[in-house]
């Protein structure tokens, strides 16, 4: 994570929520400890993805994790990004299946929202854990999430229309 403090901006940035599928009847049917196990593998191998692709994880929680890209280095090519480092978590975790298929018993899969757009930044520390960012492009980019099927990476209008060439 980037060690740096950032007070408000604005910002076109590009804004990615993934949530793990199908989490609840996860946590309902596999130990706590296992289920612990898994996210914190998950979490590990997506924040080695986004870094590589010059993005930065905001937060995880339970089974979520919010990412920013064009922030605080803005690439020209960020959705292009974004949507590069989902389709490699989509792939990460599938994989992973292989590896806790005894415990699991059930495909493991995210489910992907992507927006670009305006937001104005809070206080920003990354390696504190504190980021306030404002704007209906985070709202947007959730609500893609929650309409993405297993494996789904839905992106929003201006995201589409940077990557379109791509």
């Amino acid at each position: 994570m980037t060690s740096t403090r950032i007070e408000k901006e604005r910002r076109q940035v590009t804004i990615a929520f993934s949530d793990l599928s199908g989490y609840t009847a996860l946590s309902e049917k596999v130990d706590p400890e296992d289920v612990m196990e898994i996210m914190k593998r998950i979490f590990d191998g997506i924040t080695e993805i986004v870094v590589k692709h010059s993005g930065e994880v905001i937060k995880s929680i339970g089974d979520a994790v919010m990412i920013i890209f064009g922030f605080p280095i803005a690439h020209e090519d960020d959705p292009v990004r974004a949507i590069m480092a989902a389709m490699e978590i989509n792939s990460f975790v599938e994989n992973l299946h292989l590896e806790f298929q005894p415990i699991v018993n059930r495909p493991l899969s995210m489910h992907t929202g992507i927006n670009t757009g305006l937001v104005v930044t809070g206080e920003i520390e990354f390696e504190k854990g504190k980021v306030n960012l404002a704007g209906d492009t985070v709202n947007i980019a959730s609500r893609l999430t929650d309409m993405a099927l297993a494996s789904e990476i839905i992106v929003g209008k201006e995201t589409r229309h940077q990557t379109e060439r791509h």
